[in-house]
C-alpha cells in the first residue's frame, strides 16, 4: 500500500510540474527548488525529486551537477526537430484517419472544430482575454489535432505524435503570445484550422496534408522569426540562414 501511495504521489507531482512547465507558468531556465515545489503542491520530497528525474528524461528538466534542477531552456534547432518528427508521424496517421474514418471521424472533427472555435469566442467577449492565450483554447487545440489523426487505427502512431505534442507546448506557447500582439495573426490561426477541417470535410486528403504542414510552417517561422522552406523526400522543414533567433 505505502508503494502505490509513494507511486501515486510522485505520478501527481510529475503531472503537477509538467503542466506548469508546459503552460510557461515556470519560464525556461528557472531553477526548480524541491522546497519551493513542496510548498507551492504540498507534496513529499521524494516524490518531487522523483518527478523532475522523470522530467529530465522527457527533456523538460535539466540537472546540474551541484546545482540542482533548472526548467530546460527553449532550443530552436530542437523545435525544428521535434516539428520534422511530427511532419512524418501526421502525416501518415492523416493519410489513415481519410482512409479508416468516414462519417464518424468527420463528426468527431467538425465536434472538436466547434469546441475550438466557442473557446475562442468566448474569450474574445471577455474583456482582457485573448482566446489564444486561455486554458480551454490549449485545451480544445490539442483535442482538434488528435482528432484530425484519431481514426489512423494505429495505437503506436497516436502515442507517439501525443508525446511529440506536448514536447512542442512551451513552443506554441511562444508562438501564441508573440500572435495575440497582432490582430491578422490570431485570425490566421482559426481560419488556419477551419481550413484543414474543410479539407477533410471535402474528402481532400492532399489539400489537408498540404494545409497541416504549412500550419506547422507557419508556427516555426513566427517563433522563429525565420523564413522556412518545405523540402521533400522525406519531407521536413529547413530554415533559411543560420541565425535562429526568435523574435523579442
Amino acid at each position: 500500500m505505502a508503494s502505490s501511495n509513494a507511486s501515486t504521489l510522485a505520478l501527481t507531482a510529475y503531472e503537477r510540474v509538467r503542466r506548469d512547465i508546459t503552460s510557461g507558468a515556470f519560464a525556461p531556465g528557472m531553477k526548480l527548488r524541491v522546497a519551493e515545489l513542496h510548498g507551492k503542491y504540498g507534496i513529499g520530497l521524494s516524490p518531487l525529486r522523483e518527478a523532475l528525474s522523470r522530467l529530465c528524461s522527457d527533456g523538460l528538466v535539466v540537472k546540474k551537477e551541484r546545482q540542482g534542477f533548472y526548467v530546460s531552456e527553449l532550443d530552436e534547432n530542437e523545435f525544428i526537430a521535434i516539428t520534422n518528427t511530427r511532419l512524418v508521424l501526421e502525416e501518415a496517421a492523416l493519410r489513415l484517419s481519410f482512409a479508416n474514418g468516414g462519417e464518424r471521424w468527420e463528426e468527431s472533427i467538425l465536434l472538436a472544430f466547434h469546441r475550438l472555435s466557442k473557446a475562442g469566442a468566448s474569450a474574445g467577449a471577455d474583456a482582457g482575454r485573448d482566446y489564444m492565450l486561455t486554458p480551454e483554447w490549449a485545451v480544445h487545440h490539442q483535442a482538434f489535432h488528435h482528432a484530425l489523426l484519431a481514426a489512423c487505427g494505429n495505437d503506436w502512431i497516436l502515442n507517439f505524435t501525443t508525446k511529440l505534442y506536448e514536447q512542442s507546448a512551451r513552443y506554441r506557447l511562444r508562438r501564441r503570445i508573440l500572435s495575440a500582439a497582432h490582430a491578422p495573426l490570431r485570425q490566421d490561426l482559426v481560419k488556419e484550422h477551419r481550413d484543414i477541417l474543410d479539407a477533410c470535410l471535402e474528402k481532400d486528403v492532399e489539400g489537408a496534408v498540404r494545409l497541416l504542414i504549412n500550419h506547422y510552417k507557419k508556427s516555426i517561422e513566427i517563433v522563429l522569426n525565420a523564413r522556412v522552406f518545405i523540402l521533400e523526400d522525406p519531407k521536413r522543414f529547413v530554415v533559411d540562414g543560420t541565425g535562429l533567433s526568435a523574435t523579442g
